[in-house]
């Protein structure tokens, strides 16, 4: 239950980071609705043997797999970085041509369709995103690069209003 516990958490870091701090204040009730859908479709359903920490680990070794793919493409100067790499070599295909986080997505008008599933890429070191908000870290958490949920344009609808 901790490793459940933790991971909400950590939905929860990446949520503010994408969820302005001034739009929280003006209105807690639709940071709270908000919040609840987010961490709703991020989360996976868990019986008591199982939690969501071990679906999290298989994302990021099939992400160190696609970076590992990419590696020589990089080297190649075909792209700068390893996340526009994978997006491009592995997910633009077919109808998925834009890729932005949940909260972009909201921002510009769309939700995700219920039921989508977010693609992932490496999000910003923890040590980095500590440094926005004036936050030091240990030495073990320094390197760690959590995952970044992306979905396409094929995976949202505009809101109605």
């Amino acid at each position: 239950m901790q490793a459940t516990n933790d991971f909400n958490r950590h939905l929860q870091d990446i949520f503010w980071d994408e969820y302005p701090e001034q739009l929280a204040k003006e209105n807690p009730s639709h940071y709270n609705e908000l919040l609840n859908q987010f961490l709703n479709h991020y989360t996976m359903n868990t019986d008591a043997t199982t939690t969501a920490v071990k679906p999290i680990h298989e994302k990021r070794d099939k992400l160190r797999e696609m970076s590992n793919a990419v590696k020589p493409l990089i080297a190649q100067g075909v792209f700068e970085k390893i996340n526009e790499a994978i997006i491009e070599t592995f997910y633009r295909k077919g109808n998925h041509q834009e890729f932005h986080t949940f909260w972009q997505w909201v921002e510009k008008g769309y939700r995700v369709k219920k039921g989508e599933t977010a693609f992932f890429v490496w999000a910003k070191p923890l040590s980095a995103q500590a440094q926005l908000r004036g936050e030091t870290l240990g030495e073990d958490e320094r390197d760690f690069y959590p995952l970044c949920f992306l979905f396409s344009n094929a995976q949202v609808e505009q809101i109605k209003k």
